[in-house]
């Protein structure tokens, strides 16, 4: 992928008509562990905002309120331990290549009611990344232990996703 190809893929996510629609259903294909508890990711899902693209691995389906209010749309359902979810943002560096922000953990197993974000301490590889499709893997490479609290987190999934536009986003919010 050319570096200054980047902003324009994000550009072209964003407002790009008829891309993932709902009935293309995205598919991730691994696991994450917080305290010893391991769940399976088996869904993905790609949310184009301007500028950047939110990936979402759940191992259970989000619906498309959900998907475009995430996180604060499912936090209540994430602490009832009935959702478990990893989710990390693309953008461009100022340079127009690939820059990836933190990756957040939503998951009960925490020892206190929070989402932790890891930055620079997993790996993010991509294989796709155009104005329809996200795909790629991401791990850690060891557990990783939050010292505040002792939580031990890792993961190992790939994923592939349709990207759901910024204006599909927008009418299931009701502001189209």
């Amino acid at each position: 992928m050319k570096p200054l190809a980047v902003g324009f893929i994000f550009a072209m996510a964003a407002v790009a008509g008829g891309t993932g629609q709902a009935a293309e259903q995205g598919k991730a294909d691994g696991r994450m562990s917080v305290n010893g508890k391991v769940v399976k990711l088996s869904h993905a899902y790609a949310r184009a905002d301007p500028g950047s693209l939110h990936v979402i691995l759940t191992d259970v389906p989000l619906s498309d309120l959900d998907l475009a209010g995430f996180p604060d749309s499912v936090i209540k359902t994430v602490n009832s331990g009935k959702l478990n979810a990893l989710s990390f943002t693309i953008g461009a560096d100022s340079k127009g290549g690939v820059e990836f922000g933190d990756t957040d953990i939503y998951d009960s197993a925490f020892k206190y009611a929070w989402s932790p974000s890891i930055k620079g301490k997993d790996k993010v590889e991509l294989t796709t990344l155009d104005e329809n499709r996200v795909a790629g893997r991401g791990r850690t490479e060891k557990p990783l232990t939050f010292g505040e609290t002792g939580d031990v987190f890792d993961y190992n999934v790939s994923f592939s996703a349709p990207i759901r536009t910024w204006e599909e986003m927008q009418a299931v919010r009701g502001f189209r």
